[in-house]
């Protein structure tokens, strides 16, 4: 060993490599460059380039001369989201729920082509996986005969993402025939209730501004 070599870490072993020896590299995900020589001080140095995929045990190898050694690294950054429209509907087996998947790099990129696997809790799914496209976007819908909260979970290239939504046996909304109203102007209020036993209910109304035609039908 000369006695400008590097001197060695802490709590390792340290075998001197001459100058000039080949050392190859192997990754089990993304690319490292390989082979590499060592230089004067027996050191040779690769540069490894990450997939876009998280994955916290990517296994770097090194041989020379018979000899290897192995390194676990991770790869981070990308980003799974869901999305649920609407994510409070009628437990009815047929009004559906549109659940997307949007799948960006960490650079904010959308990831086309990469499959995303889908579960579910409650109900049912039109797909149990899908493929995204060029905006990294993959839909699939969730229906459900039994009332209760749905857990939906994605996973796509190693990320991981769920929503929630509400499953009901009655849904009432509520809508208005203008968003904006002049003063002394008026709008219609169409309360609606969806589900089982809707007839003969009674609606009360009430407002925080202005007044109301009728406060209960």
């Amino acid at each position: 060993r000369p006695e400008d070599t590097p001197p060695n870490p802490s709590n390792t072993t340290f075998d001197y490599i001459s100058p000039n020896t080949e050392v190859t590299f192997e990754t089990t995900r993304g690319s490292i460059t390989s082979p590499h020589e060592t230089d004067d001080y027996g050191q040779a140095v690769a540069e490894i380039t990450s997939d876009r995929y998280n994955d916290s045990s990517v296994t770097v190898t090194a041989e020379c001369q018979e000899i290897k050694g192995t390194l676990i690294i991770a790869f981070t950054g990308l980003d799974l989201s869901l999305e649920a429209e609407p994510d409070n509907l009628l437990a009815d087996g047929s009004t559906a729920s549109t659940i997307t998947a949007i799948l960006n790099d960490a650079a904010g990129n959308p990831i086309p082509n990469a499959t995303v696997d889908f579960t579910t809790d409650r109900g049912t799914l039109s797909a149990s996986s899908g493929t995204t496209d060029s905006s990294g976007e993959v839909e699939i819908s969730l229906t459900s005969s039994s009332s209760g909260k749905a857990t939906v979970t994605g996973t796509g290239n190693g990320a991981t993402a769920s929503t929630e939504i509400d499953f009901t046996t009655n849904l009432f909304t509520l809508a208005s025939s203008l968003s904006t109203i002049r003063v002394t102007n008026s709008s219609t209020i169409t309360a609606t209730l969806s589900g089982s036993d809707i007839s003969g209910q009674t609606v009360t109304f009430s407002t925080t501004l202005g007044s109301l035609s009728s406060t209960q039908v």
